[in-house]
């Protein structure tokens, strides 16, 4: 098969023509008048030309991946009529690019293959076409129009994403995956048929603000993570047929009421009903309006970011029964001022609070072990933190540019301080640790900040630590050292800039 004859070629034709190619590594190249760069048999074009329009050679067969990546000259595309697959960020960021026709032998679409393609305003996705890469058009701000002719079983992650003027979309019957973020900041799109979809994925319509109806068909069989971001009911009517979740007064639920999905609710206090035992994934996530939540005993497990960037949420009323917080939990919940954490809880992730700029105390868990990686990372005001008696490491960055954190004793469990864990923390006076520390990070403990240790541990720590030693003391030492300081007016300075403190040093 030489040539375009008519016939449309399976996948494995493609992968076949592929590996030959490959095989190869394009020794024999042909170029055109223009300057694109072919293939001898010119069946596959490997570069592009960034030019104003462009008639690609009507033998080709492949686009090769990033064929004509940022090209921001190129206005207009002529495929041909031979041509089976558009690889990987082939048009990425061809932001010029107003017009593409693609011919009925097209068969697939890559990865990225037209995202941040600006000035496209209507696509027709031909008959044939078996497969469409993830993000493939995403951040086409001008896009109005998706017609989607072939018959397509799944619509890959995030395709439409940030699409913010797309009006109009048509999806064939043979929908049955909705992957995420596939309409996530289509913000014009007023309705969307979901055909007889089988799958939704988290986000797929997150940041639809101009949605009117939305159907969950009797299809759905998954629902993953939370799909509706921050859709209110408010503006849009929800319509649900499925049985796989439950939508009551604004909460939708799994279907055995267990876990919360998302909230639909533009409610300032939210008190979640007994019997619920998990916080599901994103589930609460930019909640501009929520400013209290009421958790009940039955609350086992808060999954990931399910508070994320609830700006206004001042206050968390927990009970004891929670077992886990997930990563970035809390983060960015910039209203938040202090927290007590329930003592049953045994694990918290990354950056749980981290971002949460007005946070001033917080008492942490009694079992707790670790200390996340930036888990109060920016906590900008924060003053006092309750170490638990059990911590054995603070991970990286765990305190990063908390600026006001003036004194902490850590106990004698601690074994591990991570890389930067106290960075930044510019009026932390002093830290005050075991001799049995196995590990210091390296750049973990700001330049002003004194260290102290058992008295029979001094000459240990100072051997370890020969950057630190001006730094090192018991409590009485630290005590004289302050009083000099003030008749000395002024603390001493370590050149702080080629310190590594990791394991080798011990």
């Amino acid at each position: 098969m030489d040539i375009y004859d008519g016939h449309i070629p399976t996948f494995e034709e493609i992968s076949y023509m592929e590996t030959k190619y490959e095989s190869s590594g394009f020794e024999d190249t042909w170029e055109d008048e223009f300057g694109a760069v072919y293939t001898y048999d010119q069946h596959k074009l490997i570069k592009g030309v960034n030019t104003k329009h462009y008639i690609v050679n009507p033998r080709t067969f492949v686009i090769c991946d990033n064929a004509f990546e940022s090209c921001d000259k190129l206005e207009e595309v002529v495929l041909p009529e031979s041509l089976y697959k558009i690889g990987k960020r082939t048009f990425f960021q061809c932001t010029a690019l107003k017009t593409i026709v693609f011919p009925e032998s097209l068969i697939e679409i890559g990865d990225y293959a037209f995202s941040c393609c600006i000035n496209i305003e209507r696509i027709v996705l031909p008959c044939f076409l078996k497969s469409i890469g993830k993000y493939s058009f995403d951040c086409c701000s001008q896009m109005r129009h998706i017609d989607i002719l072939s018959y397509i079983e799944e619509l890959e992650e995030g395709i439409f994403y940030n699409c913010e003027s797309l009006l109009e979309v048509s999806l064939p019957y043979t929908i049955k995956r909705i992957e995420a973020n596939v309409f996530n900041g289509c913000s014009s799109l007023t309705e969307v048929d979901l055909q007889s979809a089988t799958y939704i994925g988290e986000n797929a319509f997150t940041g639809m603000s101009s949605l009117k109806t939305l159907t969950i068909p009797s299809s759905v069989q998954v629902v993953r993570g939370n799909p509706f971001g921050k859709l209110s009911s408010k503006k849009c009517t929800f319509i649900n047929e499925c049985d796989v979740i439950i939508i009551e007064k604004d909460i939708v639920y799994s279907n055995d009421k267990k876990t919360i999905i998302s909230c639909l609710s533009d409610d300032k206090e939210i008190k979640v009903k007994d019997g619920v035992v998990c916080i599901g994934p994103d589930s609460f996530s930019c909640r501009e309006s929520l400013q209290s939540i009421i958790l009940p005993p039955s609350i086992k497990y808060i999954e990931e970011y399910a508070f994320y960037n609830c700006c206004h949420l001042e206050s968390i009323n927990f009970s004891d029964g929670v077992l886990i917080i997930g990563t970035g939990g809390f983060q960015n919940c910039t209203s938040l001022n202090n927290i007590c954490l329930p003592s049953t809880i045994l694990a918290i992730g990354d950056g749980l609070f981290s971002g949460c700029c007005n946070l001033t105390s917080i008492t942490l868990p009694k079992f707790l072990t670790k200390l996340e990686k930036s888990v109060f990372e920016g906590c900008i005001k924060l003053r006092e933190v309750i170490i638990p008696d059990y911590l054995i490491t603070v991970g990286n960055k765990a305190f990063k540019d908390c600026r006001l954190l003036e004194k902490l004793t850590l106990p004698e469990t601690i074994r591990d301080i991570g890389d930067f864990a106290f960075a930044g923390c510019y009026n932390l006076e002093y830290i005050e640790i075991s001799q049995y520390m196995k590990h210091i990070g390296k750049y973990s403990i700001d330049i002003n900040t004194y260290i102290i240790v058992p008295s029979n541990a001094i000459h240990i720590f100072k051997e370890k630590m020969p950057h630190f030693s001006k730094r090192i003391f018991d409590k009485s030492g630290y005590e004289q050292m302050l009083i000099n300081e003030e008749e000395n007016e002024g603390k001493g300075f370590i050149d702080y800039s080629d310190i590594s403190l990791d394991d080798e040093r011990y």
